[in-house]
């Protein structure tokens, strides 16, 4: 029998998330031998639990609040998420990405999209140039 393939959600609070319900659905309906996880990490913890999901061969990881900025000190950002200065994903190899930033242009050129989709991406989009520009002042840039 084949070792199941582990993916998860690491950060806090993660109870809320629908990750898992999507994830395993998708994982079903596609025959394959993988389940996803919700982690509840704080930031102490952060840096033992990506380690540990990596040594432990997991398939990858998404990072949610408070851990996309921090989880940056221990995987290998791509250029990307390095200029954005966070990480949602890292993969099995410990590579970071910021898929946060393509998904909203993906959806912005989407026809199927109505006007209260476009409202709540442009105010997700200025609270994520927020977060960028208070964390670049915190640092003196």
């Amino acid at each position: 029998m084949a070792l199941t393939q582990v993916y998860g959600l690491i950060g806090s609070p993660v109870g809320h998330t629908l990750g898992p319900i999507m994830h395993d659905t998708a994982f079903k309906e596609l025959g394959l031998n993988c389940i996803y996880h919700a982690f509840s990490v704080g930031k102490e913890n952060a840096e033992r639990a990506i380690k540990g999901a990596l040594a432990l061969g997991f398939g990858g990881l998404n990072v949610t609040i408070p851990l996309k900025e921090l989880a940056l000190q221990y995987i290998t950002p791509d250029t990307w998420a390095r200029r954005i200065g966070a990480i949602n994903t890292i993969d099995s190899k410990g590579n970071g990405y910021n898929t946060d930033g393509t998904g909203a242009v993906r959806a912005f050129i989407s026809p199927a999209l109505s006007n209260i989709a476009y409202l709540l991406i442009v105010v997700m989009m200025a609270m994520a140039f927020r977060q960028r520009r208070r964390r670049l002042t915190s640092q003196g840039r």
